[in-house]
């Protein structure tokens, strides 16, 4: 399975814990909201990573799509 990773920037605080939680696929950009580094995943230990970062995201923010 491969999903695409999206970051809704109206809701994103910037709280970093994305950035924190993965480094390598997430950073902060220049206006202090959350950026993807890499919008495809489809390893499992860092599906499950990123289904977890979208859990724990306070203002829903992060989301994943499934692309089959």
């Amino acid at each position: 399975m491969t999903a695409e990773l999206f970051v809704h920037a109206r809701v994103c605080r910037g709280t970093g814990l994305c950035r924190a939680m993965a480094p390598a696929l997430f950073d902060l950009g220049p206006d202090g909201k959350a950026r993807i580094l890499r919008t495809a995943v489809s390893d499992p230990e860092e599906l499950a990573l990123v289904q977890d970062i979208a859990d724990c995201c306070p203002t829903e923010a992060i989301a994943l799509e499934s692309s089959a």
